[in-house]
């Protein structure tokens, strides 16, 4: 029997990702990244070097309404 070892899922994703899954235009996904990285909004970014990368649960859930989001 063979063991098989799938790559884990990756724990972020990027602005084009949260755009198409969004269905918002690139510009306007990264300004909100951009804004939520800056005043450490509801979802939790990360920034490597010059690019900005999502984690996928706190996005997720972001978008399903699970995460508070204070005004």
């Amino acid at each position: 029997m063979q063991k098989t070892t799938s790559a884990p899922e990756c724990l972020t994703i990027t602005i084009d990702e949260a755009a198409a899954i969004l269905g918002v235009s690139r510009s306007l996904a990264y300004s909100f990244i951009e804004q939520s990285y800056r005043n450490n909004g509801p979802i939790k970014v990360l920034k490597i070097g010059k690019c900005f990368r999502v984690l996928r649960k706190s996005f997720y859930s972001y978008i399903l309404g699970e995460t508070e989001v204070s005004a």
